[in-house]
């Protein structure tokens, strides 16, 4: 099976993949990843409202999925955004494509 997810720019709330509550017939956890360390980080973060707590607190749960290998990664984007000093009004994100560019103006 190959299968898509999409990553939105806001933090991700990850209880809908990666928590063992959503293994479930109409759950998303479709693989079946059960692990109680990730179960508590994943609950932790859901409340968790410092900064730094939080960035510590993904970059486990991060590294258990990655040593339990649930899914095999095929892809991971990078992109980088070049804009002409010559723009004004140019905001970027990471949501894709990353820039509206009906709204640049011209110096």
């Amino acid at each position: 099976m190959s299968l898509t997810w999409q990553q939105s720019p806001a933090d991700d709330d990850l209880t809908q993949i990666w928590h063992s509550k959503s293994d479930t017939a109409d759950g998303s956890n479709r693989v079946g990843f059960n692990n109680p360390e990730a179960d508590k980080i994943i609950d932790e973060l859901r409340v968790c409202m410092d900064e730094e707590k939080r960035r510590e607190l993904y970059l486990r749960v991060q590294e258990i999925i990655a040593d339990e290998q649930p899914y095999i990664f095929l892809v991971t984007p990078s992109e980088r955004i070049i804009i002409n000093k010559k723009f004004t009004n140019t905001q970027v994100s990471t949501a894709r494509p990353g820039f509206r560019a009906g709204e640049f103006k011209l110096k």
